[in-house]
């Protein structure tokens, strides 16, 4: 049973949650304790994940998410790598190939750093970080030589 308590002096409605003898909704066995924040089942302490607050099936389709977006991380960073290498050439710096390349990776890290801020994944978010700072520095120099402008950060 939830109950919803709303009062004049309170700024945002409260939530008291009271189990009453419920069953834990995925093993169905022992009397639930909380419930999980991701899909809002009520949930066991055996059915809790190690990361509080959600449930076993949420917490590994997190994890799952988080491996997925390390992937496309680690891709961005190869190809960040392989961009600093062409920078090298004349050639390759004048190129509008490697200035659509390297703007591309820089939007894919941003939504990549979005999500990963929403869905807390603080690997990706660290390691996102310092990728950033070397892909905007790649960037500047492959604007200014190609004679762009780069709008101002808000």
């Amino acid at each position: 049973m939830i109950v919803y308590l709303t009062g004049k002096r309170l700024k945002q409605t409260l939530v008291i949650v009271v189990f009453s003898m419920e069953k834990c909704e995925l093993c169905g066995k022992k009397t639930a304790k909380t419930i999980c924040i991701k899909c809002r089942r009520l949930i066991c302490e055996s059915c809790e994940s190690p990361e509080a607050m959600l449930c076993k099936e949420c917490y590994e389709f997190k994890r799952s998410l988080e491996d997925q977006r390390e992937l496309v991380l680690n891709y961005i960073e190869k190809m960040l790598n392989v961009c600093s290498l062409k920078i090298q050439n004349q050639l390759c710096l004048r190129c509008n190939v490697l200035r659509e390349l390297a703007i591309s990776l820089y939007k894919m890290l941003r939504d990549l750093l979005e999500e990963a801020n929403k869905e807390l994944f603080e690997g990706i978010l660290n390691r996102g970080k310092k990728i950033e700072k070397e892909l905007k520095r790649l960037l500047v120099i492959i604007l200014t030589v190609q004679g762009l402008s780069i709008a101002p950060e808000p």
